[in-house]
């Protein structure tokens, strides 16, 4: 064998050498992503199961419809990338075909502050998943706006429930001035949503309502007392009239 074809060998031997290590990286590298993105729809699932748990007794049947979608499109992702279904995964999948049969029912909100705060964080991220699906095309926008705007009412119901339970117990431990700052959170929290459903028109009225009555309680008290000052005050200098002249 001459020398030009051993060279030609060995060139194409290094370059066969080279492009299979290549293409054995370039496997590597997409396994790695398909194993990447598994995960994240999974993930995905998890959280979504979390969220539509804990907020299932508030959110309408829309929002609850929302959650079964992204679902089945996080498995039907999984799906696509032939990845295995974990456990989690097929948990996500019962729970959206229970939600599918779900009839909304009024249920009173917690007034537990750290409970709440749960429930607002978990609602923060519906907000995410609205936002991202309507990003990515699989929402539209006539379902993520009524969403988006349920979302806010519920979050504002959550921390009026908290604020207007503080108030009520400061009264209860006879603190007023305690209770009109609760009180004035809460009419802040519903004055933000503009215009002001009519769901919530009652209840923005009763917290009105009650600060109003606290305010005027407080002018009065504090009318007495400025009285009751002056009235001390006329009867020592009186006394002291007496004890100069007589």
């Amino acid at each position: 064998m001459s020398t030009t074809l051993l060279v030609l060998l060995a060139i194409f031997t290094a370059g066969a050498s080279v492009g299979a290590l290549w293409f054995l990286r370039w496997q590597e590298q997409q396994r790695l992503e398909r194993a990447r993105q598994a995960l994240v729809h999974t993930d995905a699932i998890g959280e979504i199961s979390v969220i539509g748990e804990a907020l299932m007794p508030w959110l309408s049947r829309e929002g609850l419809n929302f959650l079964v979608a992204q679902i089945h499109h996080h498995h039907h992702q999984l799906e696509t990338l032939k990845a295995p279904i974990e456990k989690r995964a097929h948990r996500g999948l019962e729970l959206a075909t229970q939600w599918q049969d779900h009839t909304p029912s009024p249920s009173p909100l917690p007034s537990d502050h750290k409970k709440a705060q749960e429930l607002r964080n978990l609602l923060q991220r519906f907000n995410e998943y609205l936002k991202e699906a309507y990003k990515n095309g699989t929402t539209a926008a006539n379902t993520a706006k009524p969403l988006l705007s349920e979302a806010r009412i519920l979050n504002t119901r959550l921390a009026t429930t908290v604020y207007e339970s503080r108030a009520r117990g400061s009264m209860t431990l006879s603190n007023p001035q305690q209770a009109m700052r609760w009180y004035k959170k809460a009419q802040a929290a519903y004055k933000q949503l503009d215009p002001l459903p009519d769901a919530l028109a009652d209840a923005a009225k009763g917290v009105d309502d009650a600060l109003q009555e606290l305010i005027k309680a407080n002018q009065e008290s504090q009318s007495g007392t400025r009285l009751e000052e002056g009235a001390e005050a006329l009867a020592a200098e009186d006394e002291a009239w007496k004890k100069k002249h007589f």
